[in-house]
């Protein structure tokens, strides 16, 4: 089976199945990833003085460390583009929701890579299929965007385990009464 990009409702690139996917429209798929990444860098570094609570300080630390790793993904991407003779990568991010309450940035934070996680492995489906034209550069593309999966879902099972930790010491400190840190 091969595919084609799409223009999808909402304005971004989509993969459908029909042709096969040719170079300059994956490249076009990577500025698009590119372009989450700043997002995600800037919504990290957003919230890594935006937060506010019990655990504020953890938290902020925690989105500091998680914008530097950001940062290292847009780096990867540009370089990728460049290398592959992209003329002019995105130097922009979307928009992106804000949080004061740490807990709330951290569950969005954790739908933010999830979303990455899901898109990166229908962007290793669309490599397979332009292997068969783009033998190296796939195979290239391939590690790269692999690395990326294996990052951003691990940086989901951090924010998860964290997020968990959190909620066990509250229960802990409140004596399992939810209304002693509920606002009232």
């Amino acid at each position: 089976m091969s595919s084609t990009t799409t223009i999808v409702a909402s304005g971004e690139l989509g993969f459908s199945p029909a042709l096969p996917v040719t170079l300059p429209a994956f490249l076009e798929f990577m500025n698009n990833d590119l372009q989450q990444e700043w997002t995600h860098l800037k919504f990290y570094l957003y919230h890594s003085a935006a937060v506010t609570g019990i655990n504020a300080v953890s938290y902020r630390k925690f989105f500091e460390e998680a914008a530097q790793g950001e940062m290292q993904h847009v780096q990867a991407f540009i370089d990728r583009l460049y290398g592959l003779n992209f003329a002019n990568p995105v130097q922009s991010s979307s928009a992106f929701s804000t949080f004061t309450n740490a807990e709330d940035a951290m569950a969005h934070a954790i739908e933010l890579e999830m979303h990455v996680v899901e898109n990166y492995a229908k962007r290793l489906q669309q490599l397979a299929q332009l292997a068969e034209a783009h033998p190296v550069t796939a195979k290239y593309l391939t590690i790269f965007y692999e690395e990326q999966l294996k990052d951003s879902y691990e940086d989901c099972e951090r924010m998860r385990r964290i997020m968990a930790n959190d909620l066990r010491q509250i229960m802990r400190n409140t004596r399992h009464d939810p209304n002693k840190f509920l606002a009232k």
